[in-house]
């Protein structure tokens, strides 16, 4: 199959679940309720080890954040669970504040996949797209997977690439607004991009999204303590910190993962120097 074949197909399944959004009065139901109890829904979308959740902890101190749901659509991917069932882990995020009118939900790509239609579904803010060197982000897998005694090698779609172009390309051809973040550059220059970030969504900025307390005992995701190594570094953090990581050569991957590796590479190379990229200058 042709790379234009497979991106013909995922625009096909993707079309699909959205129509299928449309006839099943049971979903459109869940999500007139979830749209309901808040003013706005802001919908950060990442391939995984790109430090969403650190960009996602910076919005637990914007202003209008009333409550943060991490990974609703893990369950999805990783358990077989119907987007109902994902849906229904909307009725318990967690609560930042009391007075807030906002919800913050932070997603994996590879995890929502064919769900896509329904989560873009709630969104009221431009999605945010966010990204790292898949050379860092590929590593960080495959060392996390080892840290929890799994092979470092994992199925290609797990990095998270291929269904971030697939998302990119659905909110092109339905005009769906959208920024793209460089979590690097982010981290680098945090006070000058995550303003022009903001300013994006519109969405007011102040320094206290810069830093934070840790909350190292905080249970995140729905997948319980499964996954829970994965967040140690983030929820013991406090604040956003510069990126000191040194890309590896692809050449030091698995050779099972080097092209897939080279792939990614290309997608972000143009995504970085697309407009939709929220630079510092």
């Amino acid at each position: 199959m042709t790379t234009q074949e497979a991106a013909k197909t995922r625009a096909q399944v993707l079309s699909e679940a959205a129509a299928a959004v449309e006839a099943d009065a049971a979903t459109r139901a869940a999500l007139d309720t979830i749209r309901a109890r808040y003013d706005d829904i802001l919908i950060i979308l990442s391939p995984p080890r790109c430090a969403s959740t650190a960009l996602a902890r910076a919005f637990w101190n914007q202003a209008s954040t009333r409550a943060y749901l991490h990974e609703p659509f893990d369950v999805c991917y990783h358990r077989g669970a119907s987007a109902l069932e994902a849906l229904a882990t909307f009725d318990k995020p967690l609560e930042i504040r009391a007075d807030g009118r906002n919800l913050v939900v932070k997603e994996m790509t590879f995890q929502v996949r064919d769900h896509l239609p329904v989560l873009l579904a709630l969104t009221t803010k431009p999605v945010i797209f966010l990204l790292r060197d898949p050379r860092l982000s590929i590593r960080s897998r495959m060392r996390k997977r080892a840290q929890g005694g799994q092979p470092k090698v994992f199925p290609e779609v797990e990095s998270g690439w291929g269904d971030l172009a697939d998302q990119l390309a659905w909110c092109d051809a339905r005009s769906i607004p959208y920024t793209v973040v460089d979590m690097t550059t982010l981290r680098n220059a945090p006070d000058a991009v995550l303003p022009r970030l903001c300013e994006r969504i519109d969405l007011a900025f102040s320094p206290n999204m810069l830093s934070w307390e840790p909350c190292k005992d905080l249970a995140v995701g729905q997948l319980g303590a499964e996954q829970s190594h994965w967040y140690e570094r983030v929820l013991e953090s406090t604040g956003i910190q510069p990126a000191t990581s040194v890309a590896p050569e692809i050449e030091t991957f698995p050779e099972a993962m080097q092209e897939h590796a080279r792939t990614c590479v290309a997608l972000y190379d143009r995504l970085r120097n697309s407009e939709a990229m929220v630079t510092a200058t």
